[in-house]
């Protein structure tokens, strides 16, 4: 019997090296991309495999997530996502034509549910599928539309339920200048730096640390784009978020970068929000729960949660 020489059996080796190598670094295959310009998905993992796979093809990879109803999502009606864009519907609805809509006394409320609700995650291995990423070596980050002034809220609820993006590079020059607020000027001079097109309105404070980006309520697209040219080079950048509006924004900035923006809507929650905005008793049941609660509380403090009502017809907020 002849065995084969210890050449043979190291180039068999190598031979079968390259083959798995080959296999391993293989770039993702990205289905095709809708007439819309973003995918649609029920589940994280569809696009944190994508992005696992571009970097085991040796890219320069980015994931960033909304929170709200993406990978938290509050369990009960009163606090919600739909409870909120319901209650601010309304407030709309009962604007004088050609004013602003005061938002800032439903943001404040919207801020103790925040505080006092223990959020979940939209999907049991939410943190994994992002603990997995983060393993590889993917940086992750948040990118929200809470006011900066909920940080405190915005990371324990993450780190509760499981979360934590603390473990993300920190964002540098142009946009993150210093830690803290960043305001109109830097935002500015960051645009102007990255070549990015700004809005001529003043832009709202935001803040970048510990993995999360919080922007107010601004456009992500244009808040994304400051985000990825202070972070460093990528050859692809996910982005997953449930609202069409940011979506819709996202695309818009997708066609002004030369970077890959894989751009994912998140369904995963979307029957439990349809359901919530379709059901008045359930909505009206959580606005005098909200009535009920507040009450109680202004017996003993004096807030701006005192001053109004969601379930009389008259409530001036």
């Amino acid at each position: 019997m002849r065995f084969p020489t210890l050449a043979a059996v190291l180039a068999a080796m190598a031979l079968s090296t390259t083959a798995l190598s080959g296999q391993a670094f293989a770039a993702a295959e990205h289905p095709p991309l809708p007439a819309e310009g973003f995918y649609t998905t029920s589940d994280l993992r569809s696009a944190a495999d994508l992005a696992l796979a571009d970097q085991a093809a040796k890219k320069r990879v980015l994931f960033v997530v909304d929170i709200d109803d993406t990978i938290l999502t509050v369990p009960q009606d009163l606090g919600s996502e739909a409870w909120l864009s319901e209650r601010m519907a309304a407030i709309k609805a009962r604007t004088p034509a050609g004013q602003t809509p005061d938002y800032e006394p439903i943001f404040y409320e919207q801020a103790l549910w925040y505080q006092v609700t223990n959020m979940v995650p939209t999907q049991a291995d939410g943190p994994a599928v992002l603990a997995g990423l983060q393993d590889a070596g993917i940086p992750v980050y948040a990118l929200t539309a809470r006011d900066p002034n909920l940080r405190g809220q915005t990371e324990r609820a993450l780190s509760k339920a499981g979360y934590d993006l603390s473990k993300a590079p920190d964002c540098a020059k142009p946009l993150c200048t210093r830690r803290g607020r960043l305001r109109d000027s830097e935002i500015r001079a960051a645009g102007a730096a990255l070549k990015v097109t700004l809005s001529d309105a003043a832009y709202k404070d935001v803040t970048v640390q510990d993995g999360v980006m919080m922007v107010a309520g601004q456009d992500k697209g244009t808040m994304l784009l400051l985000l990825m040219g202070s972070l460093g080079k990528f050859d692809a950048v996910y982005f997953v978020d449930d609202s069409q509006r940011n979506i819709d924004n996202m695309v818009r900035a997708a066609k002004v970068t030369k970077t890959p923006l894989y751009i994912y809507r998140y369904t995963g929650v979307l029957p439990k929000v349809e359901a919530l905005h379709k059901d008045k008793a359930r909505l009206s049941a959580a606005d005098a729960v909200s009535d009920a609660t507040r009450t109680v509380m202004c017996l003993q403090v004096q807030s701006d949660l005192c001053t109004y009502t969601h379930t009389t017809a008259d409530s001036s907020k």
